[in-house]
Order: structure tokens, then C-alpha cells, then sequence
């Protein structure tokens, strides 16, 4: 009887002890260890992948075409924007922008600095002078100066910050020496993410140009030391662009039988279809018959079949 009290009493304890057992143990200890993990979190965001990266780079050749010839005085345009790090919110900081330009192009020209156009309201005030080395240009925006290396006709600039709703712009001039295609490459650099690159490829033919020639003689006889006129009429008739820069030049007396008045040794600009007339008086020295002084436009010569005939009296 003693031993079964025992037992009994054991097992009264048990009991009891489980009844006043607080309920709640095992739920405190759950919230500490979910307040713990939330504040982990919080105080410690967490990134999967790379930071997301939005751009735009514009790159235009002014005047448009797909073909070009040498000599060509060409303008290109840059635009970058929509450059960010995750969000609009959030800016980069220490933008580096190089321009690489192919050897086979001259920069005969280009902007001195790159502008940081911040609001649209700003690019369309200023729009018409983005491209132009105006000291007083674009006043409400902030420049960057750009330096360019000529021996290896790499630019670069340094931007010290740049906004999602920013834009750089900048241009400069190349002139093609030589036909083939060749390259102009924008790059940008930063600590945020891999280089991001824009190239854009130019074509060069000379083929691709053509005059049309005409030549009127005042009077096909005349007598020594009589004055006429040669009127030359040049026609751009087709070709890479819709307007053409063109050198012309005008054959000199070697052997001084004749003297010309007025050699055309100049530039012209020249749209597509556009007549030009050259009207060049000419004064024979000695009698016999003379073909026409021919003409060079862009190093090409032309020459002409017309003769004319001097006499010494008529």
C-alpha cells in the first residue's frame, strides 16, 4: 500500500506542474526570433542579379545619307540620356564618356565642351544652339570641358554626376579621306555596371558622286586681244548627299597664249540638281585655233572638245 502511494504522488506532481505551465512559452519565444529576423532584414537589404541599367545613346550624321564621298564635311550629333542605376531616384556618379573615332576620319572641328541639359524645358529653349561653340551658350546648364587627343582622335569627358532625367550632348565635324567604312564608337564607363558602347559606321564612295559639265562660248571666232566669255555651268546631278561642299578649280595658261580673267580657285556649296554658273573672261595673245580652259572639281578633271578660233583680223 505504501509503495502504490508513492507512484500515485509522482505522478500528482507531473500533473500539476504541467497545469501551471505558462501557455504562451512557446509563442514568446517565436516572436523574438521573428522580430530578429525583421529587423535582419530591414537593416540589411539583400540584391539578387545586377542593378538594372537603362540608356539611350543617339548618334546622327548631318547631312543624312547611307553614302558619303571624300572630302565630305560631315557633322555628327551625340545624345545620351536615360542613364540610371536601379531608378530615376537614384544618380551615378563619375561618368566617364569616351568618342573614338576611325583614323581614315579628320575632325576638322569640335565641341570645345559637353552639355547637361536638365529639364525639357531647357533643350527646347536651347536646342538651336546645342551644337555650337558659343561661350554664352546654354547658360542654365551645366558644361563639361572636352578634351580631345588628336593623335589617336579619342575624346573623353569627365562627368561628376548625371540624373536619370539628365541629357549630354555634344558633336564635332570629320571630313572622310578616303573611301571604305569606317567607325565612330561612343563608350561609357562607370562603377556601376560594364561599359556600355554605341558604334555607328560610315560609308565612303567616291563613285557615288557625279557632275554634269556644260560649257558656252560667247563667239567660237574672235581676234587677238578680244575679250569673250566662257560661261561654265556645273550641275551636282547625284551623289552621296543632297548637298555637296565642292573645290573648283580652273585650268591656267601654262604656255601664256591666253589670259583669264578670273580663276574660280574657291568653294562652293552645292544642293542636289542646283546650277552654278562660272562666267570666265578670256583674252587670246597670239592667233590659231584653242580648245577651252577645263575645269577641276574635287581634284577631278574635265575637259572640253569646243574649239576656238583667233584670228589676227578679220
Amino acid at each position: 500500500m505504501i509503495e502504490l502511494k508513492c507512484k500515485n504522488f509522482k505522478y500528482i506532481i507531473a500533473l500539476i506542474l504541467l497545469i501551471t505551465m505558462p501557455t504562451n512559452f512557446g509563442s514568446a519565444i517565436d516572436q523574438q526570433d521573428s522580430k530578429v529576423y525583421a529587423d535582419n532584414i530591414q537593416s540589411s537589404p539583400i540584391f539578387i542579379g545586377q542593378p538594372e541599367r537603362y540608356f539611350e545613346i543617339t548618334k546622327t550624321v548631318m547631312p543624312k545619307s547611307d553614302l558619303y564621298s571624300a572630302n565630305d564635311t560631315l557633322t555628327v550629333l551625340v545624345e545620351i540620356k536615360n542613364l540610371r542605376y536601379r531608378d530615376f531616384e537614384e544618380p551615378i556618379y563619375n561618368l566617364s564618356i569616351y568618342e573614338i573615332v576611325d583614323h581614315g576620319l579628320i575632325i576638322t572641328e569640335k565641341a570645345t565642351n559637353c552639355k547637361k541639359i536638365s529639364s525639357i524645358e531647357e533643350l527646347e529653349k536651347y536646342k538651336g544652339n546645342l551644337f555650337k561653340n558659343d561661350p554664352d551658350e546654354l547658360k542654365l546648364s551645366k558644361n563639361y570641358r572636352f578634351l580631345w587627343n588628336e593623335n589617336d582622335n579619342i575624346g573623353h569627358v569627365q562627368i561628376d554626376k548625371f540624373g536619370g532625367n539628365d541629357r549630354l550632348v555634344y558633336w564635332y565635324n570629320i571630313t572622310p579621306t578616303m573611301n571604305g567604312i569606317f567607325d565612330t564608337k561612343t563608350t561609357l564607363r562607370t562603377d556601376f555596371f560594364s561599359d556600355i558602347e554605341q558604334t555607328m559606321f560610315i560609308s565612303v564612295a567616291e563613285t557615288a558622286t557625279k557632275f554634269d559639265i556644260s560649257l558656252e562660248i560667247e563667239k567660237p571666232t574672235v581676234i587677238i586681244n578680244e575679250p569673250i566669255d566662257l560661261d561654265y555651268y556645273i550641275t551636282y546631278s547625284g551623289g552621296a548627299i543632297n548637298r555637296k561642299k565642292v573645290l573648283i578649280k580652273l585650268d591656267p595658261s601654262n604656255d601664256n597664249r591666253y589670259i583669264i580673267g578670273k580663276i574660280p580657285d574657291a568653294t562652293y556649296n552645292l544642293s542636289k540638281y542646283e546650277v552654278l554658273q562660272l562666267k570666265i573672261p578670256i583674252t587670246f595673245l597670239e592667233q590659231g585655233t584653242f580648245l577651252p580652259p577645263g575645269i577641276q572639281i574635287n581634284g577631278f578633271h574635265y575637259s572640253f572638245n569646243d574649239k576656238i578660233t583667233v584670228k589676227s583680223f578679220f
